[in-house]
């Protein structure tokens, strides 16, 4: 999935309503359709599809474009500035940065950019450097299949890829408690709790799922792609 994770090391961000608005300021279908063709579903939570112990839309509200609502929510912020979005411009993001920034501008009537770093190597540098005083793109890949793998790893306090320095007492708990629980089910209803709390605190923005796109020869058949975005060769056959 693609997020868009704000420095809260920064004191400008520490607003929750900063965060919520920039949001609610995001057309996501509109993204979708513009830069993808419809091919990447608008996040409407932390956990992408096909994930065990996902719940659809626990983001709800604040993951919907509400233009009006953002606009007086930012207002009352009081943030100063342009809104500035970071990222490596080598891997096809600048395209969908630029257009959700123009979709923040015309939903705020604040001025948002695009701010290129030309390597992935170098905006990871500035990152974990803890360097950026902008907004910043951050994407994810599943290690493995379980929501446990969209919470852990990046919102609890000091984990290894919880890049914005986000921190919620509650949601650690939560998430221990997840951790230690006797099934798996009632480790997910925990993990879905977290979620919950977290999107509300909005440390990152969820913005979109991503897809996998592939084409494959008429003589192939039972061509599978796996939850981690790659062809299952073993499972090919050769048709007649």
């Amino acid at each position: 999935m693609q997020r868009i994770g704000f420095p809260l090391y920064d004191p400008r961000y520490q607003s929750v309503q900063l965060r919520q608005a920039i949001s609610m300021a995001i057309d996501r279908e509109a993204v979708n359709q513009q830069i993808f063709n419809g091919t990447r579903p608008p996040a409407d939570g932390l956990v992408p599809p096909n994930v065990p112990g996902r719940i659809a839309d626990q983001c709800g509200e604040l993951c919907t474009y509400q233009p009006e609502r953002a606009r007086q929510m930012f207002e009352a912020t009081g943030f100063q500035g342009p809104i500035e979005i970071t990222s490596n411009a080598d891997s096809g993001n600048a395209e969908w940065i630029q257009a959700t920034c123009v979709t923040i501008t015309q939903a705020l009537g604040r001025e948002c950019n695009f701010v290129p770093v030309p390597t992935f190597g170098e905006i990871r540098t500035a990152i974990n450097a803890r360097e950026l005083d902008q907004i910043f793109r951050t994407g994810w890949v599943a290690d493995y299949p379980s929501i446990e793998n969209f919470l852990n790893p990046m919102y609890r306090t000091g984990a290894s890829s919880n890049d914005g320095e986000y921190s919620s007492p509650a949601v650690d708990a939560l998430l221990a408690q997840a951790d230690a629980a006797p099934s798996v089910e009632a480790g997910n209803a925990l993990y879905q709790e977290a979620e919950r709390l977290i999107i509300q605190d909005m440390p990152a923005i969820p913005v979109y799922f991503q897809s996998f796109q592939a084409g494959w020869s008429e003589r192939l058949g039972t061509v599978t792609v796996t939850p981690f975005r790659e062809l299952d060769l073993e499972s090919v056959t050769v048709t007649e």
